[in-house]
């Protein structure tokens, strides 16, 4: 595949700590994503926390903004998949996400 077109396809976020990656990075790439392809994404995170924080920032920006994809204007929903969780409740809540926040366990 054309190293041009996977960026949009795949996407990598590495900095030093306190850069706004999870803050900041997530939810601007998500946002363009989506606005590029209309299909859902999924972040996978090292740890709980980092997906916790991450969904927690995405969901932040995505109640202040609506993305207009075919017409259609809503807002996106992320959610976070929770390996913990028996699977079909894990499931459950991440029906309908257009994000979905998960760790590299699960």
């Amino acid at each position: 595949m054309h190293l041009g077109l996977m960026r949009y396809k795949y996407a990598a976020v590495e900095g030093r700590t306190g850069l706004g990656k999870t803050s900041f990075s997530i939810p601007a790439i998500t946002l363009s994503e989506f606005q590029i392809t209309g299909e859902g994404f999924i972040w996978a995170f090292p740890n709980e926390r980092l997906r916790d924080e991450a969904c927690e920032g995405a969901k932040k920006v995505f109640d202040k903004v609506e993305v207009t994809r075919d017409g259609v204007t809503r807002k996106l929903k992320a959610a976070v998949y929770d390996e913990t969780k028996p699977k079909d409740e894990a499931l459950k809540d991440i029906e309908g996400a257009d994000v979905v926040f998960i760790t590299l366990k699960g």
